[in-house]
């Protein structure tokens, strides 16, 4: 019968570098998935173009027309910014879809309403040279 020595220490040793290597790879695994949930902040060059078609809307004075939805895109740009601050992208993103809509539509409001008025007088001015011409 053969007997078999195992080095005791040995075997400790081993155990511990696996038990070592194990949570090296595992505290690994665990920083990278940290790091896959954190976002990258929603670029400047969005903020920009959103807050310009804000800009523009209110240069047609759009709030007098159409000041809720002026209002509702100003409202969902600071919210977008707050949620991109909370490290909230996707919800960053679809405030700032939703408030470029909204002042794309007091924008539009604005327009029309310009448009109707500059009609309207055309149609006035037109109406008055028929009268003249029927006298």
């Amino acid at each position: 019968m053969d007997i078999i020595y195992i080095n005791h220490k040995s075997s400790v040793n081993g155990l511990k570098r696996f038990s070592g290597m194990a949570k090296f790879i595992w505290i690994t695994i665990v920083c990278f998935g940290f790091a896959g949930c954190g976002s990258t902040p929603v670029s400047e060059s969005r903020y920009t173009s959103v807050q310009k078609q804000i800009k523009e809307a209110e240069d047609l004075h759009a709030s007098k027309i159409a000041g809720g939805e002026l209002y509702e895109a100003q409202k969902k740009f600071e919210d977008a910014r707050k949620a991109d601050n909370d490290g909230k992208r996707k919800k960053a993103l679809r405030l700032l879809k939703e408030s470029e809509l909204h002042a794309q539509l007091a924008e539009t409001k604005a327009m029309r309403t310009r448009a109707q008025k500059m009609l309207d007088e055309i149609n006035k001015g037109l109406e008055t040279l028929e009268n003249e011409m029927s006298r």
